[in-house]
This record gives C-alpha cells, sequence and structure tokens, in this order.
C-alpha cells in the first residue's frame, strides 16, 4: 500500500511527554466529597441540620440512620468512601437529638411562657 504525504509527516512527528502525567478519575471531588456514598453524604448535612435547636429534633434520627448505613457502605464497599462523613453525621445526629433537642424544647416553653 502506498503512503499518502499526510502518513509520511504523522511518521515524523514525536509526542511530547507532558511534565506531570493525568490522573484518571481523581480531583478534588471525589477525593474530599464522597459522591458515591451518598447515604454518608446526606447523613453528614443532617447532621448539622439536627444542631439548630428545636428545628432540628426531626433531622437527626435521619441523620443517625443514615450515618450508620453510610458508614456500614463504606466498610464492606471500600472505594465508596465517606466514611469519616458517615461518623460526623452520626456523632452530630447524637448532638443534635439529645443536647439541641431538649434546649429548644425549653427555648420553646420559655419564649411562650412570657
Amino acid at each position: 500500500m502506498a503512503k499518502r504525504p499526510r502518513d509520511e509527516e504523522e511518521e515524523d512527528f514525536e509526542e511530547e511527554e507532558e511534565p506531570r502525567p493525568r490522573r484518571k478519575g481523581g480531583g478534588v471531588g471525589s477525593t474530599i466529597v464522597p459522591y458515591t456514598n451518598p447515604q454518608a453524604l446526606i447523613g453528614y448535612y443532617l447532621g448539622f441540620l439536627a444542631l439548630l435547636p428545636g428545628i432540628g429534633i426531626p433531622f437527626a434520627p435521619f441523620a443517625i440512620g443514615l450515618g450508620i448505613w453510610g458508614f456500614i457502605k463504606s466498610m464492606s464497599h471500600p472505594e465508596s468512601k465517606g466514611k469519616v462523613h458517615a461518623i460526623v453525621g452520626v456523632v452530630l445526629g447524637l448532638i443534635g437529638l439529645f443536647c439541641m433537642g431538649p434546649l429548644g424544647i425549653f427555648l420553646g416553653f420559655a419564649a411562650f411562657k412570657k
């Protein structure tokens, strides 16, 4: 088969190496935020909502449940990550349930008592 002029030019072309190789599938988003473990991530956010006095009482049980579910998922599937987010969700949910819940109820009664 005869070579075309364009084929000859491509043979002489040398690829330059990049100074730093690129990672596949990496980056800040996939290492810090566990997009593959939504249970841990949602439990994490609900844990912060559970810290709101009074209003956070309904969010606390969901934060605890999703945090435990996300922790179990991260233990059984290590590639999904999110173990720290799950633990933080459980801890904040417990704090919200046992500390901020009674505080919110107390503040609510104190506000309506006057």
